[in-house]
C-alpha cells in the first residue's frame, strides 16, 4: 500500500509531523520524540494493534490504521488505544 500522500494523523485527528515513503512512515514519538518508523504493508512492524512499532528510546508502541477511502492514516499509541 502506497501511503505517500496520505495524509498522517495521530489518534486525537491532529496532523502528525511525519514522513511518508512508499508503504513505510517515519515520524517522532508522541512520548518522547525520537525517531519511530512503521509500515503500511500487512505483517510488518506497525502495520496493526498485533504487531506494533516500538519506539527504540522509551519503548512507547504505535500502530497504523489506515483509512485508504479518505486517504488518511492514523497513528495510533497502543497504550492510550487500549486505556
Amino acid at each position: 500500500m502506497n501511503i505517500t500522500k496520505f495524509i498522517i494523523l495521530d489518534g486525537q485527528g491532529e496532523e502528525l509531523a511525519s514522513d511518508a515513503s512508499g508503504e513505510n512512515l517515519a515520524f517522532a514519538c508522541l512520548d518522547c520524540g525520537h525517531p519511530v518508523i512503521a509500515h503500511s504493508k500487512k505483517g510488518k512492524r506497525g502495520s496493526c494493534e498485533d504487531i506494533p512499532s516500538a519506539c527504540k528510546n522509551c519503548g512507547e508502541m504505535y500502530f497504523l490504521d489506515i483509512r485508504k477511502r479518505s486517504e488518511k492514516l492514523y497513528v495510533f499509541n497502543v497504550r492510550e488505544f487500549n486505556a
